[in-house]
C-alpha cells in the first residue's frame, strides 16, 4: 500500500493492524495535512448493515472533544472497501503503556478523568462506544488521551461472540448486558471504563480466567477483588466507586459519565492536598518560574481589580475550536423607553439557550450586553470579543402583537449571513424565540439531535406575566453602571417566582443578584438564601449555567472552596465548549493559589476563542503571578493590541507589573496616561503602590484614600494607609488601620471559616499592630499547610519579622522566592529593613537569582 493513491490520500506508512481493521500514515493531497487512514475488515454486503456503518460513523464525525480522535470523512475505495479518514494521534496505546507496570495513582485518575469527559460528550450525542479498552485509548508524553472508534464497535467489533444475541466487545472488558446480548446504554461504556481504572491502578483485571468463557463467568457471577487490597495505600474512595461502577445490575451503576468525571475529580482534589501530582511542578521549579500572589504583592497595595490572560496561543494546539458568537442586546424600536428591558431580556435568553448548543461558543451576558447601544458597526464589536459571527436585531411591541427583526453577521466581512423578521401575538412569544433559536443554529450549519431540539423548545415558564417580570429584573442586574438597582432586581425575580415557583432561570438569577448584593453591602444574611435559590435552580434543570455558577460563588463566599471548583469542574463537564465556564473555573484555581491549573484551564479557555483580548488579559496576570514576566508582558501587549480604544485594563496591569518589577518611574508614566476621574478601587490602590514605592508619598496618599472611599470594607486599603501611617513614623495611627484591617478580616471569617488565607492576613495585622502573642500561635498552626503558597509565606515572613523572629522569617522568606516572589522585593519590604544586614538573607537572595536565569 506504501506509495498508492487512494481517493485524495497517499499512503505513507503502515501504523498498525487488528481486528478492528488496518492504520496507515496517509497524506490528505487536497487540504496537505497528514492523517491516519483505518480500512476496515469486510463488512456485511447487506445495505441495511452498510447504511448503519455510515450512519454511525456521521454522528461519531460530529463529535468534538480534545479526548476524542476526530473523524474527517469516511469513504470507499476502488475494490468496495470502507475506510475511515481520522485525525493522527500521536503517542502510544494505554494498553503498550501498562505493558511497563501499573500507572501513579495521580496519572491514573488523570486518564481516567478524561476519557469519562470524553464520553459525556459522546453519550450527550447518543453514541455508545461498546469498546472502552486500553488498546483503543492513545496517551501522549504530556498524558493527554485521545478515545479511537467511537460509534463504530457496533458494526466492526473486534471480537465477536454470539450469546442469547450478538455481543460485540473485548471479552475483559465487557459489561454482564453486553455478554448476554441485551440491549446497552451509555452505562455498559462506563462498566469498560471501570476495568481499564481497576487494570491501570493495579497492573490486572477485575474478572481473570484460563479462557475467555472462564472470563465471562467471572464477569456475570463473581466481584472482583478490593483495590486497597490489592494495592494498599489507594483511597477507600477509589474501593467504593469501582463498586458502583462494576455493579452487575446496570440500574446499581454510576448512570452517567459527567457523574463519574465529578467524582474522580472529586477524589483526585482529595490526594492533591497530600502529595504533589501535578505533572507540571517539577518542570517549573526546574526553570526557576517565579510564583507570585496576586494580592498585596510588594506589601502595599494589592494588585487586585486586574483582569488577566494567556501567553504562547501555539501552546493551545490540538484543543477544540468551536464556532463563537456573540448575541447584541436587541434594540427597542416601539419608542417607549420604559420597555427597553424586553429587547435586553430577550437576547439574554438568546444566550441561554443558544449555550445549550453541541459546538457553539456564545459570549455571556455581562461582555455582550457592554455593547448595548453601541454605534460601533458588528465588524469591530466581532474583532473586540474574539467572535465569528454577531446576531443583532430590533424588538418592536405593537399592542398585542410583537415583532422580532434579526440577522446574523459575518464577523471577518461584516455580510449579512441571514437575517429574518418573526411576528406574532404576545401568548406566542415562546414559540417566536424557539423559531429564531432553531433558525440561527441552521444558519451556522449545526445540527441537533431530537434531546436538544426538545430541550431548546422548552418555555422557560408556563406564565407569560412571570416571565415579563424575570425579563425586567434580568435586564437591572445586567446594568453593571447602575448597582443601586439591585434591589429592584431581587424584588422582579421574586415577583416572577410568586407566579411560578418553578422557574429555573428566576431562581438562578435571584441568586445571582443577592450574591451581588452580598458583594456591596457585604451582609452575610443573604447568603442563605442565595444558596437555597441557586439549589432549586439546578433541581428544576441540573444542566442551567448560571445555576452552577450562582451555587459555585456561594460556595465560595461561605468557606467551601472545594465545593466551588467541584461546581465549576461541573459546568465544564456540561458546557465543554464555554470558554466563560472555563474562565470561571481558572479564576476559582487562581483565587485558591493554584496556578498551575489556572494557566492550564485559561488555556482551554483561550482554544474556544482565540482572539478575545480578555482571555490574554487575564492569562497574562497568571504568568505573572508565576514570576514569568517575559510571557506576561508578551500576553499584555496582545491583549493591548486587541482590546478596545476606550479600554485601557491590560495597560493598568502591565504598569502594575512595572511597579512590582522595581520599574517605578516606567508605572507612573503609564499610570499618568489613564483619563480620570479614577472609579476603580484597584486601579487606585495600584497607582498608590508605584507612588509609595517611588518615595512620593502625598500621591500615594491620595490614591489610598480614594480606594477606601470607593471600597470602605476592604481590609487591603486600610492596610495600605497603615504601611504609609507607619512610613511617615505615625506609629498610633498606623497601629490603628492595621487594627481596623484585622477586623474586616474577622468579619470575612465569621462567613468565610477555616480560609486560611485570610487567616493569615489577620495574623499579619495583628503582628503589625503589636499583638504578636495572638499572631504567632495562628503563623505556627497555618505555616505548614501552605508551604506552596508564595503569598502566604511571604505574609508569614512578615509577621516573623515584625515579631522579632529572624531564623523563621528568614526561612519563610525562602519558601516565598523558591515558588516565585521576586528577590528584589526583599529590600522594598520595610518589615525586612532589620534583616537586610543578615548574611543569610543576601546569600538567600543571590542564589534564587542565579537559578531563575
Amino acid at each position: 500500500m506504501q506509495g498508492k493513491r487512494i481517493s485524495h490520500f497517499e499512503i505513507l506508512e503502515p501504523l498498525g493492524s487488528g481486528g478492528m481493521g488496518v492504520v496507515y500514515k496517509a497524506r490528505d493531497l487536497t487540504l496537505g495535512r497528514t492523517v491516519a487512514l483505518k480500512f476496515l475488515p469486510a463488512l456485511s454486503h447487506e445495505e441495511r448493515d452498510r447504511k448503519r456503518f455510515f450512519r454511525e460513523a456521521r454522528a461519531a464525525s460530529r463529535l468534538n472533544h480534545p479526548g476524542i480522535c476526530t473523524i474527517h470523512e469516511v469513504g470507499e475505495d476502488a475494490d468496495g472497501q470502507l475506510f475511515l479518514c481520522m485525525e493522527l494521534c500521536e503517542g502510544e496505546t494505554l494498553k503498550a503503556r501498562l505493558q511497563r507496570g501499573p500507572l501513579p495513582l495521580a496519572e491514573a485518575l488523570d486518564v481516567a478523568i478524561q476519557l469519562a469527559s470524553a464520553l459525556a460528550v459522546a453519550h450527550r450525542a447518543g453514541i455508545v462506544h461498546r469498546d472502552i479498552k486500553p488498546a483503543n485509548i492513545v496517551v501522549n508524553e504530556n498524558n493527554k488521551v485521545k478515545v479511537l472508534d467511537f460509534g463504530l464497535a457496533l458494526t466492526a467489533g473486534e471480537t465477536r461472540i454470539t450469546h442469547a444475541g450478538r455481543a460485540v466487545g473485548t471479552v475483559v472488558y465487557m459489561s454482564p448486558e453486553q455478554i448476554g446480548g441485551r440491549e446497552i446504554d451509555q452505562r455498559s461504556d462506563l462498566w469498560s471504563l471501570g476495568v481499564v481504572l481497576f487494570e491501570m491502578l493495579t497492573g490486572r483485571f477485575p474478572f481473570e480466567g484460563a479462557s475467555d468463557w472462564a472470563v465471562l463467568e467471572a464477569v456475570v457471577n463473581r466481584q472482583p477483588e478490593s483495590l486497597t487490597k490489592l494495592r494498599p495505600g489507594l483511597p477507600r474512595d477509589l474501593d467504593r466507586l469501582l463498586a458502583r461502577l462494576l455493579a452487575k445490575d446496570p440500574e446499581a451503576r454510576i448512570a452517567a459519565a459527567p457523574v463519574l468525571e465529578q467524582e474522580l475529580l472529586q477524589i483526585q482534589q482529595g490526594i492533591d492536598s497530600q502529595e504533589d501530582t501535578r505533572a507540571f511542578s517539577p518542570q517549573r521549579r526546574k526553570l526557576g518560574r517565579l510564583r507570585l500572589a496576586a494580592a498585596g504583592l510588594l506589601g502595599v497595595a494589592a494588585l487586585s481589580g486586574l483582569a488577566f490572560a494567556f501567553r504562547n496561543l501555539g501552546r493551545n494546539e490540538g484543543l477544540p475550536r468551536v464556532h463563537s458568537l456573540a448575541v447584541l442586546p436587541f434594540s427597542n424600536v416601539t419608542g417607549d423607553a420604559d420597555r427597553d428591558y424586553f429587547g435586553d431580556g430577550l437576547s439574554s435568553v438568546l444566550i441561554s439557550q443558544l449555550s445549550e448548543v453541541p459546538g457553539l461558543n456564545v459570549v455571556s451576558r455581562s461582555e455582550a450586553g457592554s455593547y448595548k447601544g453601541s454605534r460601533k458597526g458588528a465588524r469591530q464589536i466581532a474583532k473586540e470579543l474574539g467572535v465569528q459571527d454577531i446576531l443583532e436585531g430590533e424588538v418592536a411591541e405593537i399592542g398585542e402583537r410583537v415583532r422580532v427583526d434579526a440577522k446574523l453577521v459575518d464577523g471577518e466581512t461584516g455580510f449579512v449571513l441571514w437575517s429574518r423578521q418573526l411576528e406574532g401575538n404576545h401568548d406566542e412569544l415562546f414559540r417566536l424565540q424557539d423559531r429564531l433559536t432553531r433558525e440561527v443554529v441552521k444558519a451556522l450549519s449545526l445540527s441537533l439531535d431530537a434531546a436538544e431540539r426538545r430541550r431548546l423548545s422548552r418555555k422557560p415558564t408556563a406564565s407569560l406575566e412571570a416571565y415579563d417580570f424575570y425579563l425586567q429584573a434580568r435586564s437591572l442586574l445586567d446594568d453593571v453602571d447602575h448597582p443601586e438597582d439591585l434591589d429592584s432586581a431581587c424584588e422582579l425575580f421574586r415577583k416572577a417566582l410568586g407566579i411560578d415557583p418553578d422557574f429555573a432561570l428566576a431562581h438562578a438569577g435571584l441568586s445571582e443578584a443577592l450574591m451581588a448584593t452580598y458583594k456591596r453591602d457585604r451582609d452575610p444574611g443573604v447568603l442563605a438564601e442565595a444558596r437555597s435559590r441557586a439549589e432549586r435552580a439546578l433541581t428544576i434543570d441540573p444542566s442551567l449555567p448560571g445555576a452552577h455558577i450562582a451555587l459555585a460563588r456561594v460556595d465560595w463566599n461561605t468557606g467551601r472552596r472545594a465545593q466551588s471548583i467541584l461546581e465549576l469542574r461541573r459546568l465544564v463537564a456540561l458546557h465543554p465548549e464555554s470558554d466563560a465556564a472555563y474562565l470561571e473555573l481558572a479564576i476559582s484555581y487562581e483565587e485558591a493559589g493554584d496556578l498551575s491549573k489556572a494557566e492550564i484551564t485559561t488555556r482551554q479557555a483561550i482554544a474556544m476563542r482565540p482572539e478575545y483580548w480578555g482571555l490574554w488579559n487575564y492569562l497574562g496576570g497568571v504568568l505573572q503571578s508565576q514570576g514569568d514576566f517575559a510571557g506576561a508582558r508578551e500576553a499584555y501587549e496582545k491583549a493591548i493590541a486587541t482590546a478596545p480604544s476606550e479600554l485601557s485594563w491590560p495597560t493598568q496591569n502591565l504598569a502594575a507589573m512595572e511597579t512590582q518589577q522595581g520599574n517605578f518611574a516606567a508605572a507612573i508614566e503609564i499610570y499618568e496616561r489613564l483619563p480620570r476621574p479614577i472609579s476603580n478601587a484597584g486601579l487606585a490602590a495600584n497607582i498608590g503602590n508605584a507612588y509609595f514605592s517611588a518615595g512620593r508619598l502625598g500621591e500615594a496618599e491620595e490614591y489610598f484614600r480614594l480606594a477606601l472611599r470607593l471600597q470602605p470594607k476592604n481590609h487591603l486599603w486600610h492596610r495600605n494607609l497603615a504601611d504609609l501611617r507607619r512610613r511617615r513614623g505615625d506609629t498610633e495611627g498606623a497601629r490603628g488601620e492595621y487594627l481596623s484591617a484585622a477586623q474586616l478580616v474577622s468579619k470575612e471569617l465569621a462567613v468565610n471559616p477555616g480560609q486560611e488565607t485570610l487567616e493569615i492576613w489577620k495574623a499579619l495585622y495583628l503582628a503589625e499592630a503589636g499583638a504578636c502573642g495572638e499572631a504567632l500561635p495562628v503563623i505556627r498552626r497555618l505555616e505548614k499547610s501552605i508551604q506552596s503558597n508564595a503569598g502566604s509565606s511571604w505574609r508569614i515572613a512578615q509577621a516573623y519579622a515584625v515579631c522579632g523572629q529572624r531564623v523563621q522569617a528568614i526561612a519563610a522568606i525562602r519558601r516565598a522566592l523558591e515558588n516565585g516572589y521576586p528577590a528584589a522585593s526583599i529590600s522594598q519590604q520595610d518589615e525586612f529593613k532589620p534583616l537586610l544586614s543578615d548574611p543569610a538573607l543576601a546569600s538567600l537572595a543571590t542564589a534564587v537569582r542565579s537559578a531563575t536565569h
